[in-house]
C-alpha cells in the first residue's frame, strides 16, 4: 500500500455505524454456519480427563452438562454408519458433501468418521479431545437456528468415539533427525549460490522443529501451505511466490528460502514500527518479527556466521509456526501489511473511494435481519479497491438493536449511523486477502471488545488470524432481503429514501437481487482462489494458518520440545532434569503451557547445544542466565 497517493474521502453521511462484530464474511468463531468450523487442533474448553481408560465424559465446562453415556444396547449407536448419517442430517447442508463448493470452512466430510480422524476433529478414545464432542456438547453446533442435536444423540457420539480404537492415531516417523549444524551447512550452501548481490536479501524459513519432533513428509505438507499462504498473506507484491525448497544432506524438504523483495517486507519498503513493539522502528518486516519471536535466536560457529555476515541479519533462519504464532495477528500483521491506524486512511491506502462509489451505484450494499454470526440486522457493502487492481473491498456493520432506530428494510438509506465498529476484509495486490478490525471511532484495533473466536485456545477473536480461519476458501455466499422488500413496498421505501435524502431507484441499484450478488460473490471468490491455487495450497479444506496458529499454541509435549531444540528426543528423555525444573514431567507424558516452553527456550537451547560447531551465540546464553 506504499506509494499510493489515493483520494481523500469524504464519507457520507450514508457510511453506517457498527457493532464490531463477524465479517460475514464471518470473522469470528461464533458462525460456525457461515464458515467457521474449528480447526483440526482447535482448542475448544471442555476438560480432557488424564487418561480415557473407561466410558467417562466430563461435563464440558460451558453448555448442556452431558452424563457419562451408559453402553448402548443399539448396535448401530456404536456403527460408523450410523453416526455419519446422523451427521449428515444434522449438519451435511454446511459441512457435508451436500454443501459442495460452499461448504463451512471448507469442511465438506461431516459424514465420513475417517475423515474427522485424519483431520484432528475426533480423537479416538476421547470424546473430551474431540472438536466434535467438544462443540455438540456446548450446544455450539449446529448454531443457533437450526435443529440441535438432542442429548441421546450427542451421548450416543460420545460412546462412539469412546469405543474408536486408539492405534488409528496420527503415524509418527522416529528415524529422522536433522541437527542445527546440518541446517546452517545447508543454508550457507544455499546462499553462496545465489548472486552475492542478492544475499542480503534472503532470509530463510523451516519446519526441521516439525521434522525432529516426528511429523512425517505427508503430514508436513500442511506446514508447507500454511508457510507459503502466510508469506504471501503478508505480501503487498502483486505476485504470489511460494518459498524455494533448500536441499539438505538428509532430504528433509523442511528448509526454505524466501526473498523479502517478494513481499515487499525488504529495507526498501521499511521502516517497520508496529504499535506497541520494544524496539522499533526497524529496517524491514523480518526485523519486526525477529523482535516479537522467542525462537528468534542468533547462532555462532563457522556455517552459522557466514550466514550472518552475508545476509545482514543476525537471525537469518526461524520456524514457520513461530513466524505465525507471532505475526498472524496483533500490531505486527497490520504493521506488515502496512495498513493505516484508522479507517478513513486505510480507505485511501486501498483507494476505495466510497461516496464517489455509492453515487456512481457501483457499490454492492446486502442487507438482512437474519445474520448467522450476530442476532442483529446486518449491513455489508462491496467497493472495488483500485489498489488491488480493481478487486474487492468489503466492509460488515452489525447494527445495535438500540441504536438503529427503524428496521433496514423500512429504512434502506437512512437508518441509524451511530457506530461501535466494523470489519473488513479486502483483497490484496496478489488476489489473497487481508483483515482489519475497527472500533466506533476507526481506529484500527488488534481484538473485537464483542466478539469472541471460539477456535483460538484464549476465545478471543483476533485481527487477521481468526478471519483466515472463517475465510480459507474466499468469501462466503450473502443473501439480501432489502431489495425484494422493496419492490414488494414501493410507496413506504420510496417515502424513506427521499426522506433520507436519496431516491427509490438508490435502493433497486445499490442492494442488488440474489442472483446478481451470487454471481459477484462468485467472481470474487474465483478470484481468491486463483491467488490462492498460486500458494500450492488446496482449494478445499481448512484453513492452514489457522491450523497452524492454534496446533503451535496447545501445551508443549517432549516430542514438540526436542524438534523445537533439535535434540534427540531419545536424549531429552535422559537429559531433562538439566533443564529448569518448570520443564520437569515432560520426560512422563506431562505437558507445558507453551508460553512457559518459549519462555526458557534459549536456556534450553544453550544447555542442549553445547556439543554442536553452531549453537546460540554467547551473549544469547549470557542473556537466558547461562554462562558468564
Amino acid at each position: 500500500m506504499k506509494n499510493q497517493l489515493g483520494k481523500v474521502m469524504n464519507l457520507r453521511a450514508f457510511t453506517i455505524g457498527v457493532s464490531a462484530a463477524v465479517l460475514a464474511l464471518a470473522c469470528s468463531g461464533s458462525d460456525d454456519n457461515k464458515g467457521n468450523d474449528p480447526n483440526p487442533e482447535g482448542s475448544g474448553t471442555t476438560p480432557v480427563p488424564e487418561a480415557s481408560t473407561g466410558p467417562v465424559v466430563d461435563p464440558p465446562s460451558t453448555g448442556p452438562v452431558v452424563t457419562t453415556p451408559p453402553p448402548s444396547n443399539d448396535p448401530p449407536a456404536l456403527d460408523a454408519a450410523y453416526v455419519e448419517s446422523m451427521l449428515r442430517t444434522t449438519c451435511g447442508g454446511c459441512h457435508g458433501v451436500a454443501a459442495k463448493d460452499n461448504c463451512r470452512a471448507g469442511m465438506c466430510y461431516i459424514e465420513d468418521v475417517d475423515a474427522l480422524i485424519a483431520n484432528g476433529k475426533i480423537t479416538p478414545g476421547d470424546p473430551n479431545a474431540s472438536l466434535l464432542y467438544q462443540r455438540i456438547s456446548k450446544g455450539e453446533m449446529p448454531p443457533a437456528g437450526n435443529k440441535p442435536l438432542t442429548e441421546e444423540q450427542v451421548s450416543q457420539i460420545a460412546t462412539f468415539i469412546l469405543k474408536l480404537p486408539t492405534n488409528v492415531a496420527q503415524k509418527v516417523c522416529t528415524d529422522q533427525f536433522i541437527s542445527w549444524d546440518q541446517v546452517y551447512t545447508a543454508i550457507q550452501s544455499d546462499l553462496l549460490s545465489e548472486d552475492a548481490d542478492d544475499r542480503v536479501f534472503l532470509r530463510y524459513v523451516t519446519l526441521t522443529n516439525r521434522y525432529n519432533a516426528g511429523v512425517c513428509d505427508a503430514q508436513l505438507e500442511q506446514d508447507r501451505w500454511a508457510m507459503n499462504k502466510f508469506i504471501n498473506s503478508i505480501s503487498q507484491n502483486s505476485s504470489i511466490k511460494p518459498a524455494a525448497e533448500v536441499r539438505d544432506e538428509e532430504n528433509s524438504k523442511s528448509i526454505y528460502r524466501i526473498d523479502l523483495r517478494d513481499y515487499d517486507l525488504d529495507v526498501t519498503n521499511g521502516p517497520f514500527d508496529p504499535n506497541g513493539l520494544v524496539g522499533g522502528p526497524f529496517d524491514d518486516g523480518w526485523e519486526a518479527i525477529i523482535a516479537n519471536n522467542n525462537y528468534a535466536v542468533e547462532f555462532q560457529g563457522d556455517e552459522a556466521e557466514v550466514v550472518i555476515q552475508d545476509t545482514g541479519t543476525t537471525v537469518p533462519v526461524m520456524f514457520s509456526d513461530a513466524i505465525i504464532d507471532q505475526a498472524s495477528s496483533s500490531n505486527l500483521y497490520y504493521e506488515l501489511l502496512k495498513q493505516a491506524d484508522n479507517r478513513d486512511d486505510q480507505l485511501v491506502l486501498l483507494d476505495v473511494d466510497l461516496a464517489a462509489n455509492q453515487e456512481e451505484t457501483i457499490s454492492v450494499f446486502v442487507g438482512t435481519t437474519k445474520s448467522l454470526v450476530s442476532e442483529q440486522e446486518t449491513f455489508l457493502r462491496r467497493d472495488p479497491s483500485d489498489l488491488a487492481g480493481g478487486l474487492y473491498y468489503w466492509e460488515r456493520f452489525d447494527l445495535d438493536p438500540d441504536l438503529a432506530g427503524e428496521s433496514i428494510l423500512a429504512d434502506p438509506l437512512g437508518f441509524n449511523q451511530v457506530a461501535n465498529g466494523s470489519q473488513a476484509l479486502f483483497s490484496l495486490p496478489n488476489g489473497l486477502q487481508g483483515y482489519v478490525i475497527y472500533d466506533a471511532a476507526g481506529i484500527r484495533q488488534e481484538e473485537s471488545q464483542i466478539l469472541f473466536d471460539r477456535v483460538q485456545n484464549d476465545n478471543t477473536m483476533k485481527g487477521g488470524i481468526s478471519c483466515m480461519t472463517c475465510h480459507p476458501n474466499g468469501l462466503i455466499n450473502l443473501e439480501d432481503e432489502v431489495h425484494d422488500f422493496a419492490l414488494d413496498n414501493e410507496i413506504d421505501v420510496s417515502q424513506a429514501a427521499v426522506d433520507a435524502g436519496g431516491e427509490f431507484e438508490d435502493v433497486i441499484d445499490l442492494y442488488r437481487d440474489n442472483a446478481e450478488l451470487k454471481e459477484i460473490v462468485a467472481t470474487d471468490v474465483t478470484d481468491y482462489r486463483a491467488a490462492l491455487s498460486k500458494t500450492k495450497v488446496p482449494l478445499n479444506g481448512s484453513d492452514p494458518v489457522s491450523d497452524t496458529f492454534v496446533r503451535f499454541d496447545k501445551d508443549v509435549k517432549i516430542a514438540d520440545f526436542a524438534g523445537d531444540l533439535h535434540y534427540p528426543l531419545a536424549s531429552l528423555n535422559r537429559d531433562i532434569a538439566r533443564l529448569d525444573p518448570a520443564l520437569s514431567g515432560l520426560d512422563n507424558g506431562k505437558t507445558v503451557d507453551r508460553d512457559d516452553a518459549s519462555g526458557l527456550y534459549v536456556n534450553s537451547l544453550c544447555i542442549t547445544s553445547v556439543a554442536n560447531e553452531n549453537r546460540p551465540a554467547d551473549q544469547e546464553c549470557i542473556d537466558a542466565g547461562i554462562g558468564q
